[in-house]
Parts: C-alpha cells; structure tokens; sequence
C-alpha cells in the first residue's frame, strides 16, 4: 500500500510493553536487546525458561536485567526454574503485559534487538492500516542478520507456493499471512479475542498458527517496511553443499536434533486444524520431503537427526503434543 502516513485512530494513551522470553541466553546480546527497549516500551517483561538444573552458566537476576534497561522502563521477571516452552512463556508474560494495562504487547526473542523507532513504526503502520478498513491484530518489522542471512520476505498464501511480498518504495505497509514472532507487536483487543498462544505447540510454528487463527477471526496481519529489527535467523549456519548450490542456497541454518522433532511434529500438526488454509497445507505437505532432506544434510549427527523428525512426524500423526517425552 503506497500511501503517506495519515492521522488514525487515537491510540492514547498506548502503553507498549515488551515480552521477552529466555532460554540460555547469551548475555552480551540479551544486553543489546533489552537495552534497545529501554526508550521504545514502558516496561518489559522477561520470561527465563532457562532450566536451573542444566543452566550453564549463572541464573540471571532482576537487578542485572534491569541495569540494562533506562530508568523510565520497568521490569518484571518471571520464570518457573524450568522450561514451559515458548508458547507457555509467551502467554505468561503478555498475561501479565495485559495485567499491567498494556495496549500493545511487543514480542521479542532474546537475540534480536530493535533499531530506534522501531515500535512507533510500527504503530504508525497499524494506525494507516486501520484508516484503510482493517482490524489489525499484529504487525511485523522487516529482518536484518548480520551474519549474512538472508531475511524472510512478508507472506501471502498460495500454492504451490507461498507469494513473497517485497515492500514498494513509500509502503507504510503490506498485508501478510504470516509474521515471524520476535518483532510482532501485538493489539491487546486482538488477544482478547483471538486467544492465547497454542501450548501444545511447545515450541516452532506458535506465530504461524496464532497468525491464521487471526486470519480466520478476521484480523489482518501487517509487515511494516521502515521498523527494523536485527534478529539471528537459527541457531547456527554452515555452507550449503555443491548439490544445493543451485537452489540459491549458499547457507543451510543448523538445528539440534530436538528442535528438528518439534519442526517436523509441528508442521503436521497444523494440518489437523481447520483455522489454517488449505493451501498452505498443500503446499507444506509438497516441502515436508524437502524440510526433512535439509534437517539431516544440517545435522552434526545425521543418525540422531534422522530419529529425532520421525519421532516428531509419528508423534503428529497420533497426536502427541507438549514438551518432547
């Protein structure tokens, strides 16, 4: 939508309040991300599903977190001693964003930071969208990794394939189908109406299957072009090897072998629902052989990966969901 920022609807008084939730976070770049809210959000609240018993290093503590963060952004900690997974910690920390009276809930992954402005942009983006007609349940930054990946493109569903939706010079704003959770800032009426994050999911495919709920319940999801967020896509990446060379892969991202079983379990598992288009079933069910081919060229242990996605495609398919047993 090529248009020029408008007047909208009065949002104030807006009150922003970041969720970020842990995992053995590296604390130099949680020490980048928290610090980046500090003028952005009114307050953040942070998750820690760090499990005690295999923390590797020393459990973090509020007065640590909050010297990352200015005077003016309150902090609330939270964390059980053991991992929840993420759609759980999600749904614990916007629960007390709402509590707090949080208008918008920003989502964050402990690795990515916000570039400045980045939330006024984006509310900016929802205030255009809503002047156009829409109901706007989340809306998204655009990605930057300075590792040299290549960041997603905004989505549409389609089939055989997904449509990539490449910003215009001058967008305020593009609709999208899906949107990657760190950097989604979330409408509070949104999630009163749409509902928590799905905890069965435990982990790997929470945004897209919230996002198509909303979709359903007639929400829209935006992509905002000028919010910018610096965000690690995976957890490691290696060169792509000769044969996948002419794909346009020169990377592959590595993941250990149990987020490979909630990649797979999950991405089955949004087949069962009926809020999630058919076409992105298709299509998704067409890529599975292909998802499942690069899980194990990425893998250290090509044995253990290889059990780890068809336990997770056994467990979709007799509808097993949680944490992995």
């Amino acid at each position: 939508m090529n248009v020029e920022p408008q007047p909208g609807p009065s949002y104030h008084p807006t009150v922003c309040v970041a969720v970020v939730v842990l995992y053995h976070p590296v604390r130099e770049r949680l020490a980048q991300a928290l610090s980046a809210l500090s003028n952005q959000v009114a307050a953040v609240v942070v998750y820690d599903n760090t499990s005690e018993r295999f923390a590797s290093q020393r459990p973090l503590n509020e007065p640590e977190l909050r010297s990352l963060l200015g005077p003016g952004c309150r902090l609330t900690l939270l964390g059980s001693g053991h991992n929840i997974g993420l759609a759980a910690g999600l749904n614990r920390g916007i629960q007390c964003a709402l509590d707090t009276g949080a208008t918008h809930v920003l989502l964050l992954d402990q690795d990515s930071v916000a570039a400045p402005g980045m939330v006024v942009a984006l509310l900016q983006g929802s205030q255009v969208a809503q002047t156009h007609g829409l109901r706007v349940a989340a809306a998204g930054p655009s990605f930057s990794d300075t590792r040299g990946v290549v960041p997603p493109p905004f989505l549409r569903v389609g089939f055989p394939t997904c449509q990539a939706v490449y910003p215009q010079p001058g967008d305020v704003y593009v609709q999208t189908d899906v949107l990657i959770t760190s950097g989604s800032l979330l409408c509070a009426q949104a999630i009163h109406d749409i509902g928590p994050m799905a905890e069965s999911l435990f982990i790997d495919n929470v945004d897209i299957e919230w996002g198509f709920r909303a979709k359903a319940a007639g929400w829209a999801l935006i992509g905002v072009p000028v919010a910018l967020l610096n965000h690690q896509l995976g957890e490691q990446r290696m060169p792509a090897p000769w044969w996948l060379r002419w794909t346009g892969r020169a990377h592959l991202i590595h993941h250990p072998p149990v987020r490979l079983y909630y990649i797979m379990r999950n991405r089955l598992a949004l087949q069962r629902l009926p809020h999630v288009p058919l076409a992105w079933k298709l299509q998704d069910l067409l890529r599975l052989p292909w998802r499942f081919l690069l899980g194990l060229q990425s893998a250290q242990s090509k044995p253990e990966a290889f059990r780890a996605m068809t336990q997770g495609l056994w467990h979709a398919v007799i509808g097993r969901s949680g944490p992995r047993p």
